[in-house]
């Protein structure tokens, strides 16, 4: 059976919601930090010297911290897959993009807490290399959930999921990679940055 063309491009809408949930998120994360920044600095010093210490000082093990990252991304990616075959996908997917925007907030405000203008350069720090590759494969796989869940009432279940699965099995290979990226070249550049800054 023939795919219409409507359910192969991605909802005139999609990106737009997953730009304004992001953004809401991290002005969220801001304001969060702001206002609860003279009862929180005691506990945000001490767990910023503790993290410092350790990267520092501690030989990473990248294989365990590349597994960690790996584990958290599956499951961002098994959830967003799963929920896209039902009714509340959207929701699904502007609360997924609204924390993941509320955690980045947070990081930045934390950043900018501890190193004043120069925590922006550090926020980047926590991102890079990684963000190079999550980013466009979660936009894939979010573009290719948004089909699926669009489609159903226009082709069968078992036609829409094999039309969709090389693009999302692409967003997977995609998430795996930035995860290595994560795991094995983040925390050396977190470290050097580290070592400049502080």
């Amino acid at each position: 059976m023939r795919i219409n063309t409507e359910t192969t491009a991605p909802h005139n809408g999609l990106y737009m919601k997953v730009c304004l949930c992001l953004f809401g998120g991290i002005l969220l994360g801001l304001f969060l930090t702001y206002f609860l920044k003279n009862s929180l600095y005691t506990d945000l010093l001490s767990s910023w010297q503790t993290m410092q210490n350790q990267l520092l000082t501690l030989e990473l093990d990248s294989a365990a911290f590349c597994l960690f990252a790996a584990k958290k991304h599956i499951k961002y990616w098994a959830l967003l897959c799963f929920f896209s075959f039902t009714n509340i996908w959207s929701y699904y997917y502007s609360c997924f993009t609204f924390y993941i925007g509320l955690k980045n907030g947070l990081l930045l405000s934390f950043c900018i807490f501890i190193s004043g203008s120069m925590g922006v350069i550090l926020y980047l720090c926590f991102l890079l290399p990684q963000v190079l590759l999550l980013v466009p494969g979660y936009l894939i796989c979010l573009c290719h959930c948004q089909l699926l869940y669009a489609g159903f009432s226009k082709c069968t279940k078992k036609q829409l999921v094999l039309f969709q699965l090389p693009y999302l099995l692409v967003s997977f290979a995609i998430i795996i990679l930035g995860c290595i990226l994560e795991g094995y070249l983040n925390p050396p550049l977190l470290r050097f940055a580290l070592s400049r800054l502080m």
